[in-house]
């Protein structure tokens, strides 16, 4: 219960600072819901955003969620919870805990050197971890430089540890698992080859996925200072990128996490550990997870983006038990293209729920 009043505490105080009605208006969760809502929805169209959908969770559960404008402008198909995005590079998270769950069950050095996975790696002492915190480059495990391309291959990890292929360990211990029914592993399901095809030997799943890419949010970009029909870069599934997922599922993983459904505690503070520089900085990534602090609290995050077509925000304040999911139609929620850098106040969507709930 204390968690949940302070969450409406926060809200009722950012009213209060814009001059809302506060105290007895404010006090009412489902209120200070509806006014952040409206200023989320002020951004998207601020942004350009045709089709934008969102959930909020606190303490494990979903308090709110919605969708907001179009997901097919040309078909006036009105975003939902339930309109299914690329994630892009958010699929890194999924990756991430694939990886750290053979870490916990001992099939799996985090320390192992990854050339034997990549073999264009000119530096025999890079490790996995520095691949999955983005400090393979330069002097190792001291310099952070966002490259997701070193990320992709991590796949064959996950296929040796987990004695099947990546797409299959995804589908088995996470979305199947938590009952992620309308996230899919791959665009390349809606006319599988052979092998995907045996993946899924039941028609109904195989059907049932391919109704979801059928929905798909169709992709816009801006063009001019208009916002226009865009298509999807043609692209597979790899350890950072090709998952096409819901906020709605995308709270189910969330709520794994929560619960330790997933990972175990110490599995969770390695993925939000960050390393340091020589200079004893704290860097901004931890394994397949940006980590900082804002106001004194830790905040863990990714995001996804496909140019011209998609993008992803994924929020958590570990010790609230609070997280805000962002997914939309065009790369505006990472554009201009500073959330590289590991600095989550630069995203305008990233700094509203920043300063209203902490």
């Amino acid at each position: 219960m204390a968690r949940t009043i302070s969450l409406r505490c926060a809200a009722a105080l950012f009213l209060v600072a814009l001059g809302l009605p506060p105290p007895a208006a404010a006090a009412d969760q489902g209120y200070v819901l509806l006014r952040f809502e409206q200023y989320l929805d002020s951004l998207r169209q601020q942004a350009g955003i045709p089709g934008l959908s969102a959930v909020l969770l606190q303490d494990g559960e979903v308090v709110w969620e919605r969708g907001f404008g179009m997901q097919d402008v040309e078909a006036s198909v009105r975003a939902t919870p339930d309109t299914p995005y690329f994630v892009g590079d958010l699929t890194q998270v999924f990756s991430s805990t694939l990886m750290l769950r053979c870490a916990q069950q001992g099939q799996l050095n985090l320390g192992l050197r990854v050339l034997q996975f990549m073999p264009e790696i000119d530096n025999g002492d890079v490790t996995l971890t520095h691949v999955m915190t983005h400090t393979s480059e330069d002097l190792p495990g001291t310099v952070f430089r966002y490259n997701p391309a070193r990320v992709g291959p991590m796949a064959a990890v996950v296929d040796r540890c987990a004695e099947r292929p990546f797409r299959v360990a995804l589908v088995e211990q996470i979305f199947r698992r938590l009952a992620m029914v309308d996230t899919v592993p791959g665009p390349d399901l809606e006319l599988p080859d052979a092998e995907a095809a045996l993946l899924f030997e039941n028609e109904d799943d195989r059907l049932r996925l391919q109704a979801v890419l059928a929905r798909i949010a169709k992709p816009y970009k801006t063009e001019k200072g208009r916002t226009v029909a865009s298509v999807f870069p043609v692209r597979g599934l790899d350890a950072v990128g090709g998952v096409v997922s819901t906020v709605r599922d995308l709270a189910r993983f969330d709520q794994a996490l929560t619960d330790d459904i997933l990972l175990t505690d110490d599995a969770l503070t390695v993925a939000w550990s960050t390393p340091y520089s020589l200079e004893g900085k704290a860097l901004p990534h931890g394994f397949g997870w940006f980590v900082q602090t804002y106001n004194g609290e830790r905040v863990v995050w990714q995001f996804g983006r496909y140019p011209g077509a998609a993008s992803a925000l994924y929020i958590k304040v570990p010790e609230r038990r609070l997280t805000f999911i962002l997914l939309a139609n065009t790369d505006a929620l990472a554009s201009p293209l500073t959330l590289q850098q590991g600095d989550l106040t630069t995203s305008l969507f990233g700094r509203l729920f920043l300063r209203v709930f902490l």
